[in-house]
């Protein structure tokens, strides 16, 4: 399975990026229309999130949202293409991201699924910042070897998502930015926050390590452009948290990074990964 993989990945790096952005929306034409990866998920999802939107609009997010998941599973299968001299060419990394990169060694960056998630890496490692991520540890050993490999670049290191602190830890003591994708519902283990007037479990790890270890944090997104390029924003987290507890704490930093992410989320509805079951299992009976 791993040479299968990585077999697929060279002749997309071999393609040129407009015919791989192609076959990207074939992919993404296939799971609408013939093979619909959580559709009934991601539809409810959408529904909740924009009541006020028709059907047909909110199947044209739909759609649009599968088309824009496959044309980043066709950059996904390109990042061992994407180089120090080559990076600027699909993200220029923006002088305000720069400085707080600069000035905040080293942060947590708070992003989510949305836009393209999986540049956060490459791009920053090949601007020379020293970047980290917490990766979900895949199924099967052939699957985690090839997401190893993908997504290795200079600068760059992976930590398995579980027994994670003393890794964390360690990237941080040497000056490491650590990327944590937050937009998953983190169950009974979460903060509940608002999400669209709706509750929704925060993970409390970027928090956590915020509060007790004066970490920064750094709310930042990666979002695709409609000439296929991706621009980054980023903001440093500033909360006054004068005579606060420390779950109101938590509270109000995994607050702000909601409302960040559903600031983006309505710029660019069809960049969302709607697929993931965000609020309680309730809503999706």
């Amino acid at each position: 399975m791993f040479w299968v993989l990585k077999i697929k990945s060279k002749i997309f790096c071999i393609l040129p990026r407009s015919i791989s952005i192609s076959f990207g929306k074939l992919i993404g034409w296939f799971l609408y229309y013939i093979m619909p990866l959580r559709k009934k998920v991601a539809l409810k999802n959408i529904k909740v999130s924009f009541p006020n939107k028709t059907n047909y609009e909110i199947n044209q997010i739909l759609k649009k949202c599968y088309m824009h998941f496959g044309i980043i599973t066709s950059d996904f299968l390109r990042l061992p293409k994407l180089n120090e001299s080559n990076i600027s060419t699909i993200l220029n990394l923006d002088s305000k991201t720069q400085t707080l990169l600069s000035k905040c060694e080293p942060s947590v960056i708070m992003t989510g699924h949305i836009g393209n998630w999986e540049l956060f890496l490459p791009t920053l490692g090949y601007n020379n910042y020293k970047t980290s991520g917490v990766a979900q540890i895949q199924k099967s050993k052939s699957g985690e070897k090839f997401f190893n490999w993908i997504r290795s670049c200079k600068n760059t290191k992976i930590i398995p998502k579980g027994n994670s602190i003393k890794n964390i830890n360690k990237v941080l003591n040497q000056k490491y930015h650590l990327v944590l994708v937050s937009d998953q519902n983190a169950g009974k283990k979460g903060s509940i926050n608002n999400l669209f007037d709706m509750p929704t479990s925060t993970p409390k790890g970027a928090a956590i390590l915020n509060i007790k270890n004066k970490i920064p944090i750094i709310i930042s997104f990666i979002t695709m452009n409609k000439d296929y390029t991706y621009s980054i924003f980023s903001k440093k987290l500033q909360i006054d948290f004068k005579n606060q507890s420390t779950e109101e704490k938590i509270f109000n930093i995994n607050q702000a990074y909601n409302k960040a992410l559903q600031e983006a989320i309505i710029e660019h509805p069809e960049q969302y990964f709607w697929f993931h079951k965000k609020w309680n299992k309730k809503n999706y009976e």
